[in-house]
C-alpha cells in the first residue's frame, strides 16, 4: 500500500444518533471533498430549496449502518442523487433530519459543547 491508500483507508468514526421519537441511526464523519460535493449538488437547485436540498444530501452522505458500511453510495448521476432524496424524504420527520445533520456536521457551538 501507498500513502493515497493508507489514508483513503482509515476507518471513519460512527456515531449512534438517538432520535426525537424513538429508534436510532448510525452516522459516519464526512470529509471535506464529501461536503462540496453535497454544496455543488445543493447549489445547482433554486436558492428556495437549497437549505433543505442540503440537509437531505447531508443525511444520505452520513448515515451508514453500525458496522460503518454507508447505507448509500456516492450519487454517480443526479438520478441517483435524486432517488436518495426521495428515500431519506420518506423515512425521516424534520426534526429526525435535524438531530442527524447535527451528529453529522455539529455547528461551531455544537463542537464547543464536547
Amino acid at each position: 500500500m501507498n500513502a493515497h491508500e493508507d489514508y483513503a483507508a482509515l476507518p471513519r468514526p460512527v456515531e449512534s444518533v438517538p432520535l426525537p421519537g424513538g429508534g436510532t441511526v448510525h452516522v459516519r464523519d464526512l470529509t471535506i471533498a464529501e461536503l462540496r460535493g453535497i454544496d455543488t449538488r445543493a447549489d445547482a437547485l433554486p436558492e428556495r430549496d437549497r437549505g433543505l436540498a442540503w440537509t437531505l444530501r447531508l443525511v444520505a452522505a452520513a448515515l451508514v449502518y453500525a458496522d460503518g458500511k454507508p447505507v448509500f453510495e456516492t450519487p454517480a448521476d443526479p438520478a441517483a442523487d435524486a432517488e436518495q432524496v426521495a428515500e431519506v424524504e420518506r423515512w425521516f420527520t424534520p426534526s429526525q433530519l435535524r438531530a442527524i445533520a447535527e451528529a453529522a456536521a455539529p455547528t461551531r457551538e455544537d463542537a464547543k459543547k464536547n
